[in-house]
């Protein structure tokens, strides 16, 4: 087992021989799977796949919706060094044939939802070596398919005895806007150097070795539950759920995973004490928002301790809207007695380094400087002061007449 933490497969593995069975890795509904648990299975899974001659660098096709299973696969081929490779699940016959194709996948993980389209493509793609159908008992899996469960149950659960390297890949693909979808190549540790400066902007702090970074799973880690309502196959929701797991957090996923129900993912959030969540657009945040406006009181459950505070992280895009999204998330997501700071930054790819007791920053959306520090005050406590930092001062942007849409919005409960 390696120690490098530029490798996900190594980081992985030292994650897993430390948390035990109180600490959850994967929430679906009333499906908890723990950490021991999921590690076992992703060891079992990566060498059963090896075992029927899949190797190093082979691709690893996700037909797949939000699923525990998108997950723990996920992590089974980073620890077999296998590259992942994400597959819209909206895509028909030409569309999948091209993408298996054109990464030259070797494996495919396909849910059973999906199985009458991977009937009518399968024969036109003869480099997958293995199909892997996810759902049901295992009991009409097709004869070209093998079970998921099959393979992630069989087996002791120990580690996987190889080398890794920190240049492992894993593909993104893009979604195909200006021609055919092309594959984006990560190496591990560039994705994890782009996650070590995102940290070391948040928290001021990135672990440099194994340890530490440990360390860090223990202090803060292990208490985060990130549900990306996005879907896994696009990059905002893979990336924020890999940043979760590689610390030892669950991934909660919504049992609904064909269509977006604001009410069931505030549900879930109160029920598993969601601590971040990942959505994009006002098709997702107006919902939201909807939803707590029609039922006032109804998620009381964020302002007990238990829950802790909440503060809202936006990403703007410079497109025009009728009215700005700020105000109302404000309003819906900050507790009133929340003791939080705001910090105001013009820039739209990271927050500035916190300081004091900064939970959160929001990105200023059709307002200025000013109107962005009176709206903060009228949503928060008196003992919630608006950060005065010279830094945040400086970062205050200049009027603009220009309206700003809310794009991303990432909301985070803090401890």
């Amino acid at each position: 087992m390696g120690n490098s933490i530029y490798n996900l497969g190594d980081m992985l593995d030292a994650v897993g021989a430390e948390l035990g069975d109180e600490h959850p890795a994967l929430i679906h509904g009333d499906r908890v799977v723990s950490w021991p648990e999921m590690t076992a299975r992703s060891n079992n899974l990566a060498r059963a796949l090896r075992a029927r001659g899949v190797e190093t660098g082979d691709k690893a096709g996700f037909y797949l919706r939000n699923q525990p299973e998108y997950m723990e696969a996920l992590v089974a081929c980073f620890k077999g060094r296998f590259t992942h490779v994400n597959v819209n699940y909206r895509y028909l016959d030409d569309e999948l044939t091209y993408i298996f194709d054109n990464s030259d996948a070797a494996i495919v993980f396909f849910d059973r939802e999906f199985r009458e389209n991977v009937d009518r493509v399968k024969d036109r793609l003869p480099k997958v070596k293995v199909w892997v159908e996810i759902g049901g008992d295992g009991s009409d899996t097709p004869d070209y398919a093998i079970d998921y469960e099959t393979l992630a149950a069989d087996g002791d659960g120990s580690p996987l005895d190889i080398e890794r390297s920190d240049d492992d890949l894993f593909f993104l693909y893009t979604g195909g806007t200006t021609g055919m979808p092309k594959g984006v190549m990560w190496s591990h540790k560039i994705w994890r150097q782009s996650s070590r400066e995102a940290m070391l902007k948040v928290y001021g702090f990135a672990p440099s070795n194994m340890e530490e970074h440990l360390g860090f799973v223990h202090e803060v880690g292990k208490l985060s539950r990130q549900l990306p309502a996005c879907p896994l196959m696009h990059g905002t929701g893979l990336f924020t759920a890999m940043g979760s797991i590689i610390s030892g957090g669950a991934i909660v996923t919504l049992e609904n995973t064909k269509r977006f129900d604001p009410e069931e993912l505030w549900k879930t959030v109160d029920r598993h004490g969601v601590t971040a969540m990942a959505i994009v657009g006002d098709a997702f945040a107006k919902p939201m928002l909807r939803v707590l406006d029609e039922n006032p009181g109804a998620y009381e459950g964020f302002r007990k301790p238990r829950n802790s505070r909440l503060a809202t992280i936006a990403r703007c895009s410079p497109k025009t809207g009728k009215k700005s999204c700020l105000a109302p998330a404000c309003r819906a997501i900050l507790p009133a007695a929340a003791p939080c700071r705001l910090a105001i930054t013009r820039t739209r790819k990271s927050p500035p380094r916190p300081s004091g007791r900064l939970m959160g920053c929001v990105t200023p959306c059709r307002v200025t400087g000013a109107q962005l520090k009176k709206t903060a005050r009228s949503h928060c406590s008196a003992a919630a002061p608006i950060a005065s930092t010279r830094r945040a001062r400086k970062s205050t942007p200049k009027k603009s007449k220009k309206p700003l849409k809310i794009m991303t919005l990432y909301a985070m409960r803090w401890w």
